[in-house]
Protein backbone atom coordinates (compact mmCIF):
# COMPACT_ATOMS: atom_id res chain seq x y z
CA UNK A 1 0.00 0.00 0.00
CA UNK A 2 0.85 3.41 -0.27
CA UNK A 3 0.75 5.95 1.87
CA UNK A 4 -1.90 8.44 2.12
CA UNK A 5 -1.15 11.61 0.63
CA UNK A 6 -1.33 14.49 2.82
CA UNK A 7 -2.98 17.57 1.75
CA UNK A 8 -0.79 20.78 1.49
CA UNK A 9 -2.42 23.55 2.83
CA UNK A 10 -1.80 27.36 1.80
CA UNK A 11 -1.39 29.61 4.74
CA UNK A 12 -2.73 32.90 3.89
CA UNK A 13 -1.80 35.91 5.99
CA UNK A 14 -4.86 36.99 8.50
CA UNK A 15 -7.29 39.03 7.38
CA UNK A 16 -6.55 42.00 8.48
CA UNK A 17 -3.47 42.00 6.59
CA UNK A 18 -4.87 41.49 3.60
CA UNK A 19 -6.12 45.47 2.54
CA UNK A 20 -2.21 45.92 4.45
CA UNK A 21 -0.53 44.39 1.79
CA UNK A 22 -2.89 45.38 -1.28
CA UNK A 23 -2.19 49.02 -0.31
CA UNK A 24 1.61 48.46 0.62
CA UNK A 25 1.41 47.27 -3.39
CA UNK A 26 -0.44 50.14 -4.65
CA UNK A 27 1.54 52.73 -2.73
CA UNK A 28 5.07 50.92 -3.76
CA UNK A 29 3.80 51.12 -7.56
CA UNK A 30 2.51 54.99 -7.43
CA UNK A 31 6.12 55.73 -5.52
CA UNK A 32 8.09 53.57 -8.80
CA UNK A 33 5.74 55.82 -11.53
CA UNK A 34 6.40 59.08 -9.53
CA UNK A 35 10.05 58.92 -9.14
CA UNK A 36 10.52 57.67 -12.80
CA UNK A 37 7.54 58.36 -14.74
CA UNK A 38 5.74 61.31 -13.22
CA UNK A 39 6.91 64.61 -11.88
CA UNK A 40 4.60 67.75 -10.47
CA UNK A 41 5.67 71.32 -11.18
CA UNK A 42 4.38 74.95 -9.88
CA UNK A 43 3.83 77.20 -12.64
CA UNK A 44 5.97 80.59 -11.77
CA UNK A 45 5.51 83.54 -13.15
CA UNK A 46 3.70 84.56 -16.33
CA UNK A 47 6.05 84.23 -19.01
CA UNK A 48 3.58 81.50 -20.24
CA UNK A 49 0.61 83.48 -20.68
CA UNK A 50 -2.04 82.87 -22.07
CA UNK A 51 -1.18 78.58 -21.87
CA UNK A 52 -0.67 78.65 -18.20
CA UNK A 53 -1.12 81.03 -15.31
CA UNK A 54 1.33 81.42 -12.35
CA UNK A 55 0.07 79.44 -9.51
CA UNK A 56 -1.47 76.32 -11.76
CA UNK A 57 0.63 73.17 -11.08
CA UNK A 58 1.77 70.73 -14.27
CA UNK A 59 2.33 67.18 -14.85
CA UNK A 60 5.33 66.45 -15.86
CA UNK A 61 6.05 63.20 -17.58
CA UNK A 62 9.79 62.97 -17.58
CA UNK A 63 10.45 60.03 -19.87
CA UNK A 64 8.11 62.51 -22.68
CA UNK A 65 11.21 63.12 -24.86
CA UNK A 66 13.01 59.43 -24.13
CA UNK A 67 11.77 57.77 -27.11
CA UNK A 68 11.15 60.73 -29.09
CA UNK A 69 13.00 63.95 -29.15
CA UNK A 70 11.11 67.30 -28.39
CA UNK A 71 8.90 68.63 -31.77
CA UNK A 72 7.59 71.80 -32.07
CA UNK A 73 5.16 73.51 -29.84
CA UNK A 74 6.04 70.94 -26.71
CA UNK A 75 6.08 72.22 -23.51
CA UNK A 76 9.51 71.88 -22.13
CA UNK A 77 10.49 71.07 -18.30
CA UNK A 78 14.10 72.38 -18.10
CA UNK A 79 16.94 73.77 -15.87
CA UNK A 80 18.88 76.22 -17.51
CA UNK A 81 22.23 76.12 -16.47
CA UNK A 82 22.82 79.79 -15.15
CA UNK A 83 19.61 79.39 -12.97
CA UNK A 84 19.23 76.18 -11.33
CA UNK A 85 15.45 76.14 -11.11
CA UNK A 86 13.21 74.49 -13.39
CA UNK A 87 11.29 76.41 -15.78
CA UNK A 88 8.24 75.63 -18.60
CA UNK A 89 8.98 76.75 -21.89
CA UNK A 90 7.98 76.14 -25.47
CA UNK A 91 10.36 74.47 -27.76
CA UNK A 92 10.26 76.69 -31.34
CA UNK A 93 13.55 75.41 -32.39
CA UNK A 94 15.30 71.89 -32.84
CA UNK A 95 18.83 70.91 -33.56
CA UNK A 96 20.27 72.80 -36.55
CA UNK A 97 17.21 75.37 -36.39
CA UNK A 98 17.98 79.02 -37.33
CA UNK A 99 15.28 81.84 -35.37
CA UNK A 100 14.48 85.67 -35.87
CA UNK A 101 12.25 87.77 -35.40
CA UNK A 102 11.13 90.88 -37.40
CA UNK A 103 7.76 92.91 -37.70
CA UNK A 104 6.07 91.29 -34.88
CA UNK A 105 6.42 88.07 -36.83
CA UNK A 106 8.88 84.39 -35.89
CA UNK A 107 10.59 83.20 -38.33
CA UNK A 108 12.12 79.48 -38.09
CA UNK A 109 15.01 79.32 -41.42
CA UNK A 110 13.70 81.96 -42.74
CA UNK A 111 10.07 80.72 -42.61
CA UNK A 112 7.42 82.54 -40.57
CA UNK A 113 5.96 80.20 -38.02
CA UNK A 114 1.95 80.07 -37.40
CA UNK A 115 1.85 80.18 -33.38
CA UNK A 116 -1.95 80.01 -33.20
CA UNK A 117 -1.25 80.09 -29.01
CA UNK A 118 0.25 83.42 -29.07
CA UNK A 119 -2.00 86.58 -28.11
CA UNK A 120 0.58 89.12 -28.92
CA UNK A 121 3.24 89.12 -31.52
CA UNK A 122 6.66 88.63 -31.01
CA UNK A 123 9.26 91.83 -30.56
CA UNK A 124 12.37 91.44 -32.90
CA UNK A 125 15.45 89.70 -32.36
CA UNK A 126 18.59 88.81 -34.15
CA UNK A 127 19.06 85.10 -35.22
CA UNK A 128 19.31 82.72 -33.03
CA UNK A 129 20.66 79.09 -33.40
CA UNK A 130 20.35 75.78 -32.11
CA UNK A 131 24.04 73.33 -32.18
CA UNK A 132 23.81 69.47 -32.20
CA UNK A 133 21.37 68.48 -29.28
CA UNK A 134 20.31 71.65 -28.39
CA UNK A 135 16.73 73.51 -28.65
CA UNK A 136 15.92 76.90 -28.72
CA UNK A 137 12.28 77.71 -25.98
CA UNK A 138 10.49 80.73 -25.50
CA UNK A 139 7.66 81.87 -23.41
CA UNK A 140 4.47 82.43 -25.21
CA UNK A 141 3.70 85.78 -23.34
CA UNK A 142 6.85 87.19 -25.37
CA UNK A 143 7.40 90.63 -24.48
CA UNK A 144 7.97 89.16 -20.62
CA UNK A 145 9.88 86.36 -20.99
CA UNK A 146 13.30 84.40 -20.63
CA UNK A 147 14.58 82.37 -22.91
CA UNK A 148 16.90 81.39 -25.65
CA UNK A 149 16.82 85.12 -26.75
CA UNK A 150 18.70 85.43 -23.86
CA UNK A 151 22.49 85.22 -24.06
CA UNK A 152 22.65 83.71 -20.28
CA UNK A 153 20.13 81.14 -21.27
CA UNK A 154 20.41 80.48 -24.76
CA UNK A 155 19.90 76.72 -26.50
CA UNK A 156 19.06 74.51 -24.44
CA UNK A 157 21.29 70.91 -24.20
CA UNK A 158 18.97 68.08 -24.74
CA UNK A 159 20.36 66.32 -21.07
CA UNK A 160 18.78 69.66 -19.34
CA UNK A 161 15.36 68.75 -20.43
CA UNK A 162 13.49 66.77 -17.67
CA UNK A 163 10.49 66.37 -19.49
CA UNK A 164 7.02 66.85 -20.99
CA UNK A 165 4.73 68.98 -19.66
CA UNK A 166 1.31 67.45 -20.26
CA UNK A 167 -1.28 68.29 -18.24
CA UNK A 168 -2.64 70.92 -15.58
CA UNK A 169 -4.09 69.65 -12.78
CA UNK A 170 -4.44 72.31 -10.67
CA UNK A 171 -6.24 73.63 -9.09
CA UNK A 172 -9.38 71.24 -10.02
CA UNK A 173 -10.79 74.39 -12.35
CA UNK A 174 -7.86 74.58 -14.42
CA UNK A 175 -7.76 70.99 -15.63
CA UNK A 176 -7.12 70.70 -19.34
CA UNK A 177 -4.37 68.96 -21.40
CA UNK A 178 -1.54 70.54 -22.83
Amino acid sequence: MTPAKRKKRVRRPPFWLRPVSALTVVLAIGLLLYTLVLDVRPVQGDSMEPTLHEGEWVLLLKPGFALRGPRYGDLAVFTPAAVGDAWIKRVVGLPGDVLHAEGGQLYRNGEPVSEHYLEETTPAFSAIKAWNSEYLVLGDHRTNSSDSRELVIGAIPRNHLHGKAVYVIWPPSAWRPL
